[in-house]
């Protein structure tokens, strides 16, 4: 792959964070995203920035994480696009009024329904072992639901920060979702605002941050944090080594049988 692919990460000025926030702010309340015809827009438009650049993402991935080919496309690019596609497909019914189930004189004069509407400006946090897919999933959910957004791509892999910004500020309507890059004090900056939904990939300790400053806010917030997931082993490891092991659903206890011992031992111990 040519490394001519690639392109320079930069943090994004604090003082310009608050403005880039008000702004998709203002454009929720606008109601300029709540039409399903928008919405399907910018999804459509997001699944063809990722297909565009593709090549791109893959070299990314490669060199933040050494990510080979096969994993940087099943888990990462064609993820998401499977992602846009399911959403796009189901959509509008999901999007639909549920009916309500009262007693028949009640319908009958009522005729009471369950209107989704969407919550406002969210932002997304993503992760480092999965920084297309962390970072754009939710963004694809946000963008269902009629919201505006931000999102913030992980700084420990910058590659990946760069190439995603780039395709979401020329992919996306640039009034309602935005890109934050940076470390800290970015992070800062942001939880520093007013947002409707956070949602967070990582670990439990910048989670509970992340819960206290929404909680100032009375934001509600998605947190997807790591944990302990035994494993009962009936055949040979594989998810322990997926993406070296940073992965939220990667085992960290094996419990196996005594006939798989030996063959497992030989295949794990080190040289």
């Amino acid at each position: 792959m040519a490394s001519d692919l690639l392109i320079p990460f930069s943090s994004t000025p604090v003082e310009s964070i608050a403005p880039a926030v008000s702004r998709v702010q203002n454009t929720f309340t606008s109601l300029k995203t709540h039409p399903l015809a928008y919405r399907e827009e910018q999804l459509r438009k997001l699944y063809w920035g990722v297909k565009d650049n593709e090549q791109r993402l893959i070299q990314s991935l490669n060199a933040d994480l050494g990510k080979p080919y096969f994993e940087a496309v099943t888990v990462e690019i064609d993820w998401i696009g499977a992602e846009i596609l399911y959403v796009l497909k189901n959509l509008r019914k999901w999007a639909a009024d549920d009916k309500v189930d009262l007693p028949f004189l009640h319908r009958l004069v009522l005729s009471p329904r369950i209107r989704k509407e969407p919550m406002g400006a969210v932002l997304v946090i993503g992760a480092f072992n999965y920084p297309a897919q962390l970072v754009l999933v939710p963004l694809i959910g946000a963008i269902a639901a009629g919201n505006t957004a931000v999102i913030k791509p992980s700084e420990q892999a910058p590659n990946s920060a760069a190439i995603i910004t780039q395709i979401v500020e020329s992919a996306l309507d640039p009034e309602a979702y935005a890109v934050v890059n940076g470390g800290i004090p970015e992070s800062t900056e942001l939880l520093n605002q007013k947002f409707d939904k956070i949602c967070y990939t990582g670990n439990a300790a910048v989670g509970r941050i992340i819960a206290a400053a929404a909680a100032k806010h009375l934001t509600p917030v998605l947190l997807e944090l790591g944990g302990l997931n035994p494993l009962l082993r009936k055949e040979l490891p594989g998810g322990k080594f997926t993406t070296w092991d940073k992965f939220a659903f990667a085992p960290t206890m094996s419990l196996y049988t005594p006939l798989l011992r030996p063959n497992l031992s030989a295949h794990t111990s080190r040289p």
